[in-house]
């Protein structure tokens, strides 16, 4: 219908456009995608109920519309700032399509928080037009990073507070226990020839 509209001039409703979005899809799409945003991998669902994200413009690609490969779920923010930006040479990257991410994208820290830096002209074309290094993610993205860096010195600290308690008990050993502990040798070991 649309493209029909379209090859006549005629003006397509939004009512052809919106077809798709329909409760059953978005629900599949929330499955598929563990209720994240494929593009910036925020909740979707919880704070917002989230979009049917098409990676290829409806309007641009009206032949995409209803094509399962062409749906996405994304949050609000993403898709409202992505809205019908495509790049023909360099399309923002399939979240489904293109795995790894991790060939197109990294994240790197600095002083200033967790940035998504890209690798190929398709990452740029992704951070760039989902503006994924945004104040909320970038903040978001460091908080992950500094609980990591937290639980790792906690982990850290424990294991060396160990590690000086068995210390500390082997120095409290009377020097006669030692040399036996020195002499000593599990049973089955022969001393080496």
């Amino acid at each position: 219908q649309i493209s029909k509209y379209k090859a006549l001039g005629r003006k397509v409703g939004n009512k052809y456009y919106d077809r798709y979005n329909k409760p059953d899809i978005k629900e599949s799409l929330k499955k598929m995608y563990r209720k994240l945003c494929c593009y910036c991998e925020g909740t979707v669902g919880i704070v917002e109920f989230g979009n049917i994200e098409h990676r290829k413009p409806k309007k641009k690609f009206p032949k995409l519309t209803y094509s399962w490969t062409n749906m996405h779920l994304a949050c609000t923010a993403c898709n409202s700032i992505k809205g019908a930006k495509h790049d023909n040479k360099h399309p923002i990257l399939d979240a489904v399509a293109d795995n790894p991410i991790s060939d197109h994208l990294e994240y790197k820290p600095d002083a200033f928080g967790v940035w998504y830096k890209w690798k190929t002209p398709r990452g740029k074309t992704t951070v760039q037009d989902t503006d994924l290094n945004r104040e909320g993610l970038l903040n978001a993205r460091t908080k992950v990073l500094l609980n990591a860096l937290n639980l790792i010195k906690e982990i850290n600290g424990s294991f060396q507070n160990e590690v000086f308690k068995v210390i500390q008990g082997i120095q409290t050993y009377p020097e006669s226990d030692l040399r036996y502990l020195k002499k000593s040798k599990p049973a089955g070991v022969k001393n080496p020839a």
